[in-house]
């Protein structure tokens, strides 16, 4: 499966959490960085995003076709994130989120284990790209490619 692991765009400050919407640079950084997946993505990706507004905001700039799930909110887990990606092993997935749990699922992935309280970041708007293959032992997982939108020049 290709997992494509994608951080939510700049969003303003405030409360509550999960109604935090899109700077205009953040709007910004979502809009170039779809541009650049749309063309390169699978055909038949699916989509999926948390119930965060600054995470549907970012994913609206690639599709109106996403799977909104409270499992993926900011306050959510890990551990109980990354069976729920894996069970779609034969699907490939584009997800929309936030940290530490996005940085999480990477190292995981590429580890097979996270150290405590030390998680990968995947910088504001920017995206990761695994390949993922599930054996019987272990997750086989290369990196296809990670970007942020700093490299589109608006970081």
């Amino acid at each position: 499966m290709d997992l494509i692991l994608w951080r939510h765009a700049q969003a303003v400050d405030g409360t509550p959490d999960i109604r935090r919407k899109l700077t205009r640079k953040g709007q910004q950084q979502a809009q170039d960085m779809a541009a650049y997946l749309a063309p390169r993505l699978p055909k038949n990706t699916v989509v999926w995003t948390s119930e965060a507004d600054r995470s549907i905001e970012t994913a609206a700039f690639l599709t109106d076709h996403t799977h909104v799930k409270s499992e993926l909110n900011p306050d959510s887990h890990y551990q109980d994130i990354l069976p729920l990606l894996l069970a779609q092993h034969k699907t490939n997935l584009l997800v929309i989120g936030h940290q530490p749990w996005l940085g999480q699922v990477w190292e995981h992935c590429m580890n097979g284990g996270v150290q405590h309280n030390d998680y990968w970041t995947i910088k504001k708007g920017g995206f990761v790209w695994l390949r993922v293959q599930m054996n019987l032992e272990r997750l086989d997982t290369t990196l296809v490619a990670s970007l942020t939108p700093a490299f589109l020049n608006h970081g």
